[in-house]
């Protein structure tokens, strides 16, 4: 019988421990949505989106609002700023890949250059994912956040594809069934954050610090622009 009712306790504990990470999950995308409304403002909302579903959902540390909050306040210069040159180049890339569809013809060079548009805009979106992940985490100036995330990119050129491949596949989901942008972020924040931390750690981080726990979140007039 004591064994039993620790068993029950057991799974009570496991069941409340997996609800409150959904629950987390949930806020963290609903918070991603409003503070990504107005456009410019994605980028430091990607970037709490991640450092937030690190901390409150795979560590279970710290509180979903303070996180999300304070790391978009502290960063939301640098990453408004990495976001924007992102931007640039994938519309720059989708245009492109437009102009390359328009033109297409029957030779197998067209078909090459097409592969090649979607190849370079899995890159670019994999770049602002590591751009974002290091300024969440990093107090670094745009320009070495921007080549590291260049170098990054091709050292894990696998997780990178992977990455890319997540993101661009919720960003669909989310276009054809609006309904899911409840839950949605918040598994993408997971799974591209785990991505990019992993190939972070494994290639700068020697220089990484947590600027979520307190004290930690340095005035980004400390790095410069």
């Amino acid at each position: 019988i004591k064994e039993e009712i620790m068993s029950e306790e057991l799974f009570d504990q496991k069941f409340v421990q997996k609800s409150g990470k959904v629950v987390n999950c949930i806020l963290l995308s609903i918070l991603w949505a409003v503070f990504s409304v107005p456009v410019f403002t994605i980028g430091a909302s990607s970037a709490a989106l991640i450092k937030s579903c690190g901390r409150t959902v795979l560590k279970d540390e710290g509180y979903v609002w303070r996180t999300f909050f304070d790391t978009f306040r502290s960063r939301f210069k640098k990453t408004t700023l990495l976001w924007l040159a992102v931007l640039a180049l994938e519309t720059l890339l989708y245009l492109d890949l437009r102009l390359i569809l328009a033109l297409a013809g029957q030779n197998s060079l067209w078909h090459i250059l097409t592969a090649f548009c979607v190849m370079m805009m899995l890159f670019a979106g994999s770049m602002g994912i590591y751009a974002l992940a290091q300024a969440a985490d990093l107090n670094l100036p745009v320009k070495e956040t921007l080549r590291n995330a260049v170098l990054l990119v091709f050292c894990g050129i696998g997780r990178t594809l992977c990455m890319g491949a997540v993101c661009w596949a919720a960003a669909g989901a989310c276009l054809l069934f609006p309904f899911l942008i409840i839950i949605l972020p918040g598994l993408a924040g997971i799974l591209c954050g785990k991505i990019a931390d992993g190939v972070i750690q494994k290639y700068i981080g020697g220089r990484r610090k947590d600027p979520a726990d307190p004290g930690e979140f340095p005035d980004e007039t400390e790095a410069e622009i």
